[in-house]
C-alpha cells in the first residue's frame, strides 16, 4: 500500500525543510509537522495528520499520544466514528533536554517509519 523508502525520503525532506527555520525552542512540532504533512498529501490525500498544540486546529488534528503521527482510518468520512488502522509515520520531536521517554515511547510503536528529532547537543536529563 505505502512505499516505506518513500516515506522516509518524506520525513528527511521535511526535516531538512524545517531546519534552517527552528528557533530554539518553540514552535518545532508544527512547523516540522507542517513540513512532513504538505508531502504526504501530495502521495495521498487520505493520509491524515496530527502534531502540535495549537487550539486553532481541530482536536482531532493535534498532538496525542506522540509528537507527529500520519495515520489511515478504516472510516474516510469525518462525520463517522473512525478507527486507526495504520500509523504510517510516528515521530518525537524535542527542543528542550530529557529525551529518555520520548525515545521509549519509539520503541513501542508499530508504524512503517519512526523518527526522532531533537537539537544539536541536547543532553538526556535523567
Amino acid at each position: 500500500m505505502f512505499n516505506q523508502s518513500e516515506l522516509v525520503r518524506m520525513v528527511r525532506d521535511g526535516l531538512d525543510d524545517a531546519a534552517p527555520k527552528l528557533v530554539v525552542s518553540s514552535g518545532w512540532a508544527d512547523l516540522i509537522g507542517d513540513r512532513i504533512e504538505e508531502r504526504l498529501t501530495k502521495l495521498d490525500p487520505y493520509i491524515e495528520c496530527a502534531f502540535g498544540r495549537s487550539t486553532s486546529k481541530p482536536e482531532d488534528r493535534r498532538e496525542f499520544l506522540f509528537d507527529f503521527i500520519a495515520f489511515v482510518c478504516n472510516e474516510r468520512d469525518r462525520t463517522k466514528e473512525r478507527y486507526l488502522m495504520q500509523a504510517l509515520i510516528v515521530g518525537e520531536i524535542e527542543s528542550h533536554n530529557n529525551l529518555g521517554k520520548d525515545f521509549e515511547k519509539l520503541m513501542v510503536t508499530d508504524a512503517l517509519v519512526c523518527f526522532f528529532a531533537f537539537r544539536a547537543g541536547t543532553r538526556n536529563t535523567r
